[in-house]
């Protein structure tokens, strides 16, 4: 959908009128460009593997991250993200690199007069279809219910600790023709459980809004996230005036102290693909990073998994490998190939060292079967026996797989 024009512009129309997009783990990384701005890219889930446990770590403070209070998450996530809007904020980075895992920006940007727009959140984590498939995670669930929260209204959340007094001015509006007699509140838990429905005797015009007061405690244990407080105007009678809906929200939090993710040394390593023919070259690459403000001179190895001829010993892949020093907060990154024979599926393993640093990286590998299809024609159709004739010959595959033909006959 990334070069459909169409797509692209219905996005950008979403957002700037307000709305907020939350796109998930693609294919391929340049798939992410059809997103608002056309910044950004990466690599999906076809392109790079990674585990669950500890598989991010909080890289900056958003209320969308409220309901943790420690810094390494597990969640579902293949691929990175590696180039992204200027303005944009990087939520999640990966364990395993360092690299954004989920960013969120404005649209448009505010050069652009993006005040009033509305929000892109990008993440290579794929929770979405793990969801349907047993494969959701506990913090995937928390973080997507807490982004839920804060898109219906992205203005600032006030924040409040664990056990705090909370008093707000909760705006009403009363969109009937009628005036209202009574404010019906609800205030939900950031499990989407009501615990409070207090009802304020309060008169609110036709067409007017007012402000009404409400107080509460935060819990003081097991309440992290957004709270958000519903609103509804009734009449005398009880009839309700208004839809029940969410007129403010309010984040009780206890961040976790926000340490920065990058070792000084990462590696990762990417592909093409993750399936292959089988009988097939595959190349890899082994992409080291440098946080550090100095060159590294590192060394990079290469194993397999025991089913392969794993025995816990790397091979040396490339030595003396130089590793530019960062720029900024942009590592210095070198590449060093690998090309490996698939004959069934591995689990492709790297080691990188610069003296005391370290950094270990895998890849899952999976194989099929190339087919194809052929189909001739004889031209002219009819022939005598010492005629010449043409013979064409089509050969497509069938897998998307490139092709060496040999015809013969």
């Amino acid at each position: 959908m990334e070069g459909s024009t169409i797509f692209r512009t219905r996005l950008e129309e979403y957002a700037r009128l307000g709305g907020t997009i939350v796109a998930f783990d693609q294919q391929h990384g340049y798939e992410y460009s059809a997103l608002p701005g056309g910044q950004v890219s990466g690599y999906g889930w076809e392109e790079d593997l990674h585990c669950i446990n500890g598989s991010v770590s909080i890289e900056d403070w958003h209320p969308a991250l409220s309901g943790f209070d420690r810094y390494r998450l597990s969640v579902r996530v293949d691929g990175y993200l590696t180039s992204w809007p200027e303005n944009a904020q990087t939520l999640l980075s990966r364990s395993a690199n360092g690299w954004p895992a989920a960013i969120l920006y404005p649209y448009p940007p505010p050069s652009q007069g993006g005040a009033g727009g509305g929000w892109v959140f990008a993440t290579t984590m794929y929770d979405d279809w793990g969801t349907g498939r047993g494969q959701s995670t506990q913090a995937a669930c928390v973080l997507l219910r807490d982004l839920i929260t804060w898109a219906v209204a992205p203005e600032d959340v006030p924040q409040f600790d664990p056990g705090d007094s909370i008093a707000l001015d909760i705006p009403v509006t009363n969109t009937s023709a009628f005036t209202g007699t009574f404010v019906s509140l609800q205030l939900v838990n950031p499990a989407r459980q009501v615990v409070l429905t207090p009802t304020v005797y309060l008169t609110v015009p036709a067409s007017a809004s007012v402000s009404v007061p409400f107080t509460t405690t935060a819990p003081s244990t097991g309440g992290l996230g957004l709270w958000r407080v519903d609103a509804q105007v009734l009449a005398a009678n009880g009839y309700r005036q208004t839809e029940r809906r969410q007129v403010a929200h309010y984040a009780v939090a206890d961040p976790p102290r926000i340490v920065d993710p990058h070792r000084e040394l990462r590696l990762s390593i990417t592909a093409p693909a993750e399936s292959f023919p089988r009988g097939q070259s595959a190349a890899f690459t082994y992409h080291l990073y440098n946080y550090t403000q100095e060159p590294l001179t590192a060394t990079v190895y290469y194993g397999f998994n025991h089913d392969f001829d794993w025995h816990g010993i790397y091979r040396l892949l490339a030595e003396d490998v130089l590793v530019p020093a960062a720029e900024g907060e942009t590592p210095g990154e070198a590449v060093v190939p690998l090309e490996v024979t698939v004959n069934k599926p591995f689990r492709l393993r790297g080691r990188a060292s610069a003296g005391d640093l370290k950094s270990d990286a895998t890849f899952t590998v999976w194989t099929h079967r190339a087919e194809a299809s052929v189909a001739a024609s004889l031209y002219p159709t009819q022939t005598r026996r010492t005629d010449e004739a043409v013979i064409n010959a089509q050969v497509a595959s069938l897998t998307g797989d490139p092709l060496t033909t040999t015809l013969g006959w």
